[in-house]
This record gives structure tokens, C-alpha cells and sequence, in this order.
């Protein structure tokens, strides 16, 4: 594992790509949504640029439930703040169209490794969009994001699809300026938004079942003649009974202030003071659950309330999903106008509820807990807010948000500068991270003892970030493993906290088993808390942590289990190259090389970083394609994108060193592949890196050169495979040199601990001298026999007709193989899943196709 498997992008929560539910008793807007359709039918992008409260998400949501043609909806935050960030929205909400597109989910994947160019994103995403039908996207809300990111992701788009894919963009301001290129062109249209106020007609519709018989029209013709028609005052007024107070005016659409008086003292002072207060506490957050809205007003009876704001029409949407569960979200400009009204007559409240929604927030939306937090005024708890949220921005690939934060915050504490040192390492700018760093390091200096303590528990986990000798990792390991144990935590701080440690020590290969614990807790505390996906994220980090402790089958059985809930569940962005990467892994060891190089490539197309899970998976495809003998020049094309640096105590010269020695001497250049191992350093190399160099030395005919290296190797927890290595490699090397009592007993010992997880890889392409030892061994005794048969059986296939004649069928070679052992012919047939009969009969066809008579006649053979 690498840093850069942290920069992630958060996956899209499924309200944001989901339409609102339309209410019941909402008017029909059949004009509207013609014109919508007329717009995106001849234009590539259309603008819809007006100011709140005109009706723009209710009439996109009506025209998006009646059309037939495929549609996805985005509804944009304030985190879409770069392209990547939004073309991942866009990405997903496209998922929920197109379910199970393996182009689609592929994208995903390469986005959230970070390091492909946006254009071959962009271009890629075209080839996953049907061929034979327009695609529409609405963008609403899209003010919240920056014109670069909005044009870097729709114009391109636009451009390459042919008239494939198009935009609807919905905004309160800005659009008509940030496509103006693209109005001027002709490639968008502009949506004119005063077709979106309601006419006489409409309004007269509105107020029809609410007053008398004969008297709808002229009362409809007054409203709309007070209001000019602006959906949300038609609204406001019908609410309060069809009258506006004398001088108020609102048929000017960009008064704010009047609207603010007119809910203030119409609307909001005609509730029962319970649910006044109720609805200026839940409008603190704009998109919200009941547990939320109930945890930030007080008010047990949150459900009802809401039920009762919806049954009075209080500008409140809905979204449902198909499993029952609801979110809620407030009509923007009466939203605000309730803050603003709460601000003013009850400031101490207003801070009180907001300080409330950052305490929700800081382990479920960091983000949001943090812009909360800033509305209270209250630096410190400001500052304390983005203490107990940063672990989780910067798990979550949230880096830039961070920064930004604690950048608005303009201060000089130190843990606030070890946060943006992060953040700086994480953008690849290490000059600025180590600045920052020595910084916060100086800014330290001189503080009290309990804010020591506060800052050390930033700093400790800043550093398994920052720090790239592996020693200094440790150290810092040790450190932040005790701040897990022993200081009190918030939950979101014990679940990023404990990922961060597994994460680290993974990326270490130090005791995976610990990092297995951390992992299990960092789940069960995800779950608990609801951040489903997170959970979902740390359960399958334990499956890559279970192979890495060597408990494969464990592994393997959890991967199955991950991928399985990939196809059920839908995808999600974090655990597609992290489950390729176990798999490779798993595969490797358990010698199924063929998944590994299918594997890899898959991996390998993400476009992942150089020190990425994808660069791990490059590195085992040359192992793969080495033992193998095959694909070696797509293997060295691979390394060529491997770091050639240690990053962050991961050694990737040692990985690159033994893997280009196994192409040297999978090709045949002996002396290349020993001159290449010669330069491996190895006092950096990872242990299993070692025992794999090791082998290599042992197949280069260097035994004392593989003895002296094992010789060196740390005789702490060694997994199954690297104990398994180690012991064949041994045994082979004693074998060689005629200790033949002492190989079969190395041998024993390592199959002791390889077959229960079939591991198999020592086995593969085994030279002369481990393929005598393995055959003998069969017959020696060992309580491994089937294992071996089926090792031997295995490697013959693979070497094919220079080890086997060529004359033999693929089963009947495998059965020779068997045959070199003292396994019977019914114990052959049922390792086999044969019958006993067919297995004699295999044997007749094998002795008549080898001229011989007997099964010994029959060995001798293949032995030469």
C-alpha cells in the first residue's frame, strides 16, 4: 500500500443522485417541461439560470419523471469543487441509469487513484454510453461548484460525445457567464426563466379548491398580480391565505429582505410555537434525516413535525429510496431566510443549534460539521471541530477540503500546520509539506502541557504521513497505536484513527495480524456510527490484511464475499483496485498465475500512480510472467511505471530490483539477472522481497548467496508463505548438496505450513533439483501426499512437452504425474474427481502412448 491509495474520492451519497419526489398536490407544469424537452432535444447544453424560488428543481423533476429517454440527475454541493470531484458525481449518477456498466464502474476506478489525466477520463467515459440513445444529465444546483470544474467536465463532454450526451445546468447565478463560449456558439441554449413563473392561469389553478365557487379568478388574479407570478411568494402567499400585507411587493424578484419579513411574520407566525421553533432549528441544515433533524432541534417528536411541515406545505422536498429510507431537504431561499430570522432574533440559539449540526456532522460530513462549526464565531470550537475531522477528510481523499478550512481559519497552531503539511504531501508537493512541518514543529514550542498533549495527537498521526524512514514510521506507529488505547476519542477519530494505523502497518508489512484488529474495529465503528461505505472500505483493506498475515484461505473467503456484495450492492469507488490488489496477491502465492496477470492488467488500465496499489500489482505481474517464462516484455513495460524511489518506508527499488532479475533469468540472461540482483539493497527490502530474491539466487545456482540472505532476515512473525519460502528453499539447497534425510524434513515442515492454504507458489516452475526433491518426497512418507501430487501435476503442465511427451492429452499428463507418487489409482480418481475406472483407463492410454508396460516403466520415463 501507498499514500496514494488515500487519495480517494468520496463515494456520491444516493440522494445527490437522485430526483426529489414531487408532491402530491404540486401543480402540473406541462408548459415548462415541453419547453425543458424542446431545449434538450436541440441543444447539447441547457442553461437554466434563475433566481431561488422560481420552481427550477421541481420543474427538472417533473420532467425528468415523465420522460422515457435516459436520464440522471446530480444535485451539486459545495464539494464539487474540482473536475475530478464532479465528473465522479457525474459518473455515478450515470451508475444508477446504466446499472452494472463494467466501462462505467472501471471509471470509477481510475478516478479515485487520482493519477490518470482528466481527458482519458473523459474520453473513456464516452465509449461506456450507448451507442443508439441521447443521454441527458441535469445538473442542478450548479452554482455550488467552480467554473473551471463545471466547463472542464461538460464541455468536453459535449464535444466528443456527437450529441450522445447532454446537460441541463440549473442555477441561482452565474451560468449565462461561466458557458457564455458556449451560448455564443450555439452548443447551449439559455432556458428562459421567465417561463418558469407561474401565469394567471396557473395561479388561478392554484387557489381553485381553496376558495369559493366563482371566486378563483379573481383571487388567483390578484396573487399573481402581487407577486409577478415568483413561484415561491405564489407559494408563501397561499400559505397564509391569499394576501399579501399591504406594501409588500414581490414582484421584484431579488428581494430578499421582504421575502425574509414576509416568512418571518406570515408564515412562521402562524405555527404553534413548538413547531416554529422546531422548523428554525431543522432549516440549520439544508439537507438532512429525522435522527438529525430530531439530535438538532431536541425534539423527539421530529418525525411528526415533519410530517406536519409537509401536510402545510413548508417548502420541503423529500427523497425515498426503494429500501424505505427517506431524506429531507428545505427549499433553499426559505431555508435561509429561517437562519436569518433565527440569527437575528435569538443569536445565542442560532450558535447553540449550529454547534449542535457540528457535533452531528464530525464523524458522518466532516465538511459540513466544519462550515457549522465556522457559523457559531467560535474559533477554538472551530478549531477543536477540524482537530476531531481531519482524520476522517484525509482518509476519505478529502485532502484539498481540509486545507481550504484550515486555510479560511488563517491560524498559526501547530496542529492545524501538521494537518496542511498533509494535506501538501498529499498534492504532491513535499518542498511545502516540509516547511509546514517545521512550522508546526517551532509553533510547538512553548505551549502549555495540555495543549502539548493535544497537539502530539495530531502530530503522531500526521507523521505515519509525513515520515519515510521506516524506523521513524515505527516509532510513530507505536505512538499513535497508544493514542488509540489510552486517550478519549470521538468515534469518527477511533474509526480514521484505526484505519490510519492498519493502513500504515500494512504498508510496513508489520504484523498484519495487529493491522487485522485495527481494521475490525475501524469497521464495526464505521458501521455503528452509519458510514456504510466506509466499513465496507475497511472490511476489504482486512482482506488484504488477512493474506498479508497469511491466512489466505481467510482471505480469499472474504474477498469472495466483497465482490459478491459488488454485484448486489452496486459499486463502490474505494474497493475496486483494492480487492484487485488481494486478489493478486492471494493468486500469486496459492500459484494461480494466470488470475494474476488477468489481474494485474485490469489493475494496470486504472492508470494508477506509480506507488499505487496499481504499482504493486505491476510488480506481480513480473513475478507472475517470470515463473511463468511468459508475456516478459509486457512485464518489463510495466515496471517501467514503478517508482523507482522508497516512498514512505515503502521500498519500491528492492520490489523493481528482484522482479527485473526473475525477466533477466526467465529470458535466459543469467549473467544479467545475477549483476541485477547483485544490486539489490538488502537492508531496505521487505522480508517476503527477500525470500523471493532468496529463491532466485538458489535457481541462479548461488546457494550461499540465497543461505547468506535468509540468514539476515528479522526471525520475528513470519506469514505462512514467507515461512513456507523460506523452508523450500532450504530444503532444495540441502537436497542439492546430498543432505537428503535433512531435505525431506525441511520439506515436511514447510508443507506443514503451506498446504492448509494451499499455498503452492515455491512449486512453480520448479528447477532439476526441487522437482527430484518434490517427487521423491511423495514416496518419502509425508502426510502431504495429494498436495505434492498435485504441485508436481501442476508444474508439468505448465513446462508442458519438456518435461512431458508431447503425445499425452492435457488429463493424461496430469495423471502421470500422479503416477510418480504412491497414491493408488481410487486415490488418484478422487483427488481427481475421476472414477477409478477412468483413471486405469487413462493409464492403459499412457503406457501404450510411452511403449512401456508397468507404472514404474512409466516413471522412469518422465525422469529420463
Amino acid at each position: 500500500m501507498s499514500s496514494e491509495s488515500l487519495h480517494r474520492l468520496s463515494p456520491t451519497p444516493w440522494f445527490l443522485i437522485s430526483a426529489p419526489e414531487i408532491r402530491p398536490d404540486a401543480l402540473p407544469r406541462p408548459n415548462v417541461v415541453n419547453l425543458l424537452e424542446s431545449c434538450a432535444r436541440s441543444f447539447t447544453i441547457t442553461v437554466v439560470d434563475a433566481p431561488s424560488g422560481f420552481g427550477k428543481t421541481t420543474g427538472l423533476a417533473m420532467w425528468a419523471r415523465d420522460r422515457t429517454a435516459p436520464t440522471a440527475w446530480v444535485t451539486v454541493v459545495r464539494d464539487h469543487t474540482t473536475p475530478r470531484e464532479l465528473l465522479s458525481s457525474v459518473v455515478a449518477s450515470l451508475l444508477e441509469i446504466y446499472p452494472h456498466n463494467s466501462i462505467l464502474e472501471e471509471q470509477i476506478v481510475r478516478m479515485q487513484e487520482g493519477d490518470e489525466p482528466l481527458h482519458v477520463l473523459l474520453d473513456s467515459l464516452m465509449a461506456a454510453l450507448p451507442a443508439s440513445e441521447t443521454t441527458t444529465v441535469i445538473l442542478d444546483d450548479a452554482h455550488e461548484t467552480t467554473k473551471e470544474a463545471l466547463v472542464a467536465v461538460i464541455d468536453p463532454l459535449v464535444r466528443y460525445s456527437r450529441g450522445r450526451l447532454r446537460f441541463v445546468v440549473a442555477a441561482t447565478r452565474d451560468m449565462s457567464t461561466w458557458l457564455a463560449k458556449q451560448l455564443a456558439n450555439g452548443t447551449a441554449r439559455q432556458f428562459p426563466s421567465e417561463s418558469l413563473l407561474f401565469s394567471p392561469a396557473e395561479v388561478v389553478s392554484l387557489v381553485s379548491s381553496d376558495v369559493p365557487r366563482g371566486h378563483a379568478r379573481a383571487t388567483g388574479r390578484r396573487l399573481w398580480e402581487e407577486t409577478g407570478g415568483w413561484p415561491v411568494a405564489v407559494q408563501l402567499l397561499l400559505r397564509s391565505g391569499h394576501g399579501a400585507p399591504v406594501g409588500v411587493d414581490f414582484s421584484d424578484h431579488g428581494t430578499p429582505t421582504v421575502l425574509t419579513d414576509y416568512i418571518e411574520h406570515d408564515i412562521l407566525g402562524n405555527l404553534e410555537p413548538g413547531l416554529r421553533r422546531f422548523v428554525l432549528d431543522a432549516t440549520t441544515c439544508d439537507r438532512f434525516d429525522t435522527a438529525q433533524a430530531v439530535s438538532i432541534s431536541g425534539n423527539q417528536n421530529g418525525a411528526a413535525l415533519l410530517a406536519e411541515c409537509q401536510r402545510r406545505g413548508l417548502f420541503l422536498d423529500s427523497f425515498r429510496r426503494a429500501d424505505g429510507n427517506g431524506h429531507f431537504r428545505w427549499h433553499t431561499t426559505f431555508a435561509q431566510s429561517c437562519r436569518d430570522i433565527l440569527k437575528r432574533t435569538d443569536p445565542e440559539r442560532h450558535a447553540f443549534v449550529h454547534r449542535r449540526a457540528a457535533e452531528w456532522h464530525v464523524d458522518r460530513d466532516p465538511s459540513a460539521a466544519i462550515r457549522h462549526a465556522v457559523t457559531t464565531g467560535d474559533r477554538t470550537f472551530v478549531e477543536r471541530t477540524i482537530e476531531a475531522s481531519w482524520l476522517q477528510l484525509i482518509t476519505d481523499g478529502k485532502a484539498a477540503v481540509l486545507e481550504r478550512h484550515c486555510l479560511d481559519l488563517d491560524s498559526e497552531s501547530p496542529g492545524l500546520l501538521y494537518m496542511r503539511a498533509c494535506c501538501r504531501d498529499m498534492a504532491g508537493d513535499s518542498t511545502g509539506s516540509a516547511l509546514l512541518r517545521a512550522r508546526a514543529d517551532r509553533a510547538a514550542d512553548g505551549l502549555s502541557e495540555e495543549e502539548v498533549l493535544r497537539v502530539n495527537d495530531v502530530r503522531r498521526f500526521a507523521d505515519l504521513l509525513l515520515l519515510s524512514d521506516y524506523e521513524d514510521i515505527a516509532e510513530a506507529l507505536t505512538a499513535a497505536e497508544n493514542i488509540l488505547s489510552s486517550r478519549p476519542l470521538s468515534r469518527g477519530q477511533y474509526t480514521h484513527g484505526s484505519f490510519l494505523a492498519a493502513w500504515t502497518r500494512l504498508r510496513l508489512r508489520s504484523n498484519p495480524r495487529r493491522a487485522i484488529d485495527l481494521l475490525h474495529g475501524a469497521a464495526l465503528s464505521a458501521e455503528r456510527s452509519g458510514n456504510h461505505s466506509f466499513a465496507r472500505r475497511a472490511s476489504a483493506t482486512s482482506a488484504l490484511a488477512l493474506a498479508f498475515a497469511g491466512r489466505l484461505t481467510l482471505a480469499q473467503k472474504s474477498l469472495g464475499t466483497l465482490r459478491s456484495q459488488d454485484r448486489t450492492m452496486g459499486w463502490d469507488p474505494f474497493d475496486g483496485s483494492l480487492n484487485s490488489w488481494s486478489a493478486i496477491f492471494i493468486a500469486f502465492w496459492q500459484g494461480d498465475l494466470t488470475t494474476v496477470l488477468d489481474e494485474a492488467r485490469l489493475l494496470d488500465k486504472t492508470g494508477g500512480p506509480v506507488s499505487s496499489n496499481a504499482g504493486m500489482g505491476r510488480v506481480y505481474f513480473a513475478y507472475a510472467a517470470a515463473l511463468l517464462g511468459t508475456h516478459l516484455d509486457e512485464a518489463a513495460i510495466m515496471l517501467r511505471k514503478v517508482a523507482d524511489d522508497v516512498i514512505h518506508g515503502l521500498p519500491w527499488p528492492s520490489y523493481k530490483c528482484v522482479a527485473a532479475a526473475g525477466l533477466h533469468w526467465a529470458s535466459g540472461n543469467q549473467s544479467a539477472a545475477i549483476n541485477t540482483l547483485g544490486e539489490l539493497d538488502e537492508t531496505s527490502g521487505i522480508t517476503t522481497t527477500l525470500v523471493m530474491a532468496a529463491d532466485l539466487w538458489r535457481r541462479l545456482g548461488h546457494p550461499d548467496q540465497a543461505l547468506r540472505l535468509l540468514g539476515s532476515l528479522d526471525e520475528g512473525f513470519m506469514p505462512s508463505f514467507t515461512t513456507g519460502s523460506v523452508l523450500f528453499t532450504h530444503a532444495a539447497i540441502a537436497w542439492e548438496r546430498g543432505h537428503s534425510e535433512r531435505a525431506h524434513e525441511l520439506l515436511e515442515q514447510c508443507l506443514d505450513v503451506i498446504a492448509p492454504e494451499s499455498i503452492a507458489q515455491p512449486f512453480v516452475r520448479m528447477d532439476d533439483h526441487a522437482r527430484e526433491l518434490a517427487t521423491a518426497h511423495a514416496a518419502w512418507g509425508t502426510a502431504h501426499e495429494p498436495f505434492i501430487a498435485a504441485r508436481l501435476a501442476a508444474d508439468a503442465l505448465l513446462l508442458g512437452p519438456s518435461r512431458v511427451p508431447s503425445s499425452l492429452t492435457t488429463r493424461e499428463r496430469e495423471i502421470l504425474t500422479y503416477l510418480e507418487t504412491t497414491m493408488t489409482a481410487a486415490e488418484i480418481a478422487e483427488e481427481l474427481h475421476l472414477s477409478p475406472a477412468t483413471v486405469r483407463t487413462h493409464q492403459r492410454s499412457i503406457y501404450r502412448k510411452l511403449g512401456v508396460t508397468t507404472r514404474r516403466e512409466a516413471v522412469r520415463s518422465l525422469r529420463g
